[in-house]
């Protein structure tokens, strides 16, 4: 989707670095672990609309619950849920994702895992009776973002942050869970690693993009850390905007 992250800047990889597909065992795909909250203090919930003139409207609604993170999202038909826990250094060991593109595959979605180890990063997708697994060589600091997530993101703004520089560098794993990004695959999920440039602009702004991508994502973003909006493209082919709202998304639309 360029007018999100772009393909030039999360999923410019698509396809296989090194991979397999095989049949799952006999005894079925396993699901995905559920997450325990914590309860040290109480949920926090958030929503953004999405309106994009090329791919329709859709939303997110974003729950941090102590140190676990979750996400309910949505453009047109295409769905996705994900949930992981956020470790000490801002990083996400392992997100889990369930993803659909109508009501009919809401029923048997496709279930990915991105589980990022010290020497190599997994992407594992159960679909049917078939897994198939994206490897990677990992990074330091790499963090999963499902374009185009508020909620990773502002995890990637986050560690951005942490560099406590005026321009960081983060790498991350892109994975179009939604379908958004050329080529649209129905085998398989497109994912790939890039590295993301930030720029810290004056007051609450910040610019997301990478040195070979036309176009920027400016991120308006709280003191608190959370983001309270973004937007980017000129034009009306790619403009896109996200903007909070009161109207969660459900992982059941």
């Amino acid at each position: 989707m360029k007018h999100i992250l772009t393909p030039s800047i999360a999923i410019i990889v698509i396809g296989v670095l090194s991979g397999s597909s095989r049949p799952a065992p006999s005894s079925g795909s396993v699901p995905p672990p559920v997450l325990s909250a914590s309860r040290s203090m109480p949920p926090e919930t958030r929503s953004f609309s999405y309106e994009s003139p090329p791919d329709g409207v859709g939303g997110e609604t974003i729950t941090r619950n102590g140190d676990l993170i979750s996400g309910d999202m949505f453009i047109g038909a295409h769905h996705a849920h994900y949930e992981g826990r956020i470790a000490a250094d801002g990083t996400i060991p392992r997100l889990d994702i369930r993803a659909w593109h109508s009501a009919a595959e809401a029923k048997h979605p496709r279930i990915l895992s991105a589980i990022f180890g010290r020497d190599s990063t997994l992407l594992i997708e159960h679909l049917g009776s078939h897994v198939d697994t994206l490897r990677f060589a990992s990074q330091q600091g790499l963090l999963p973002v499902i374009n185009p997530s508020m909620g990773l993101i502002e995890l990637v703004v986050a560690r951005a942050r942490s560099q406590r520089a005026r321009s960081a560098k983060v790498p991350i794993l892109g994975i179009d869970a939604l379908n958004l990004d050329p080529p649209h695959a129905a085998s398989k999920v497109g994912a790939g690693v890039t590295p993301v440039d930030l720029t810290f602009l004056a007051g609450d702004t910040v610019m997301l993009g990478n040195p070979t991508s036309k176009d920027q994502m400016r991120i308006v973003v709280g003191a608190d850390g959370r983001i309270r909006g973004a937007r980017n493209g000129s034009t009306a082919k790619d403009k896109f905007s996200m903007r909070p709202t009161s109207t969660p998304v459900s992982s059941r639309e």
